[in-house]
């Protein structure tokens, strides 16, 4: 577990992605993303981020309980035998840009790609 104190003694956990808290990533991304309640792409979301927990490398941030962040990173060996993590997806709620919340979350990932010997740490970019 990461914690770290941002805004007025509030503590912002990271940690890798429970099973139980998977809906809450969901409302997040239909927030973020759709900026609307679940719908049928959300519900797509939802699947693939099931197919993808224990596969994949899901991180959450929290702060007082409340889902602020999330991270998807695909391991794998690429072509040349490199072991790479890459990630694929920061969401963050708009209003809390600029809280250190998506740089906590990629350092967390860049601490656990070097935990596990990663020799690529690639950070996808991009907005949807």
């Amino acid at each position: 577990m990461y914690s770290i104190l941002v805004r007025e003694r509030k503590i912002m956990e990271i940690k890798e992605l429970e099973k139980v808290e998977i809906p809450s990533v969901v409302e997040l991304f239909c927030d973020v993303r759709l900026n609307q309640e679940k719908n049928e792409e959300g519900e797509k979301f939802e699947k693939e981020i099931n197919e993808a927990f224990g596969k994949d490398h899901l991180l959450i941030a929290k702060e007082d309980e409340n889902t602020i962040g999330f991270s998807w990173s695909k391991i794998y060996v690429d072509m040349e035998g490199n072991k790479v993590d890459k990630m694929i997806m920061v969401i963050i709620p708009t209003k809390r840009y600029g809280e250190g919340i998506g740089g906590a979350l990629i350092e967390k990932e860049r601490a656990y790609a070097q935990e596990k010997g990663i020799d690529i740490f690639d950070i996808e970019v991009g907005k949807l």
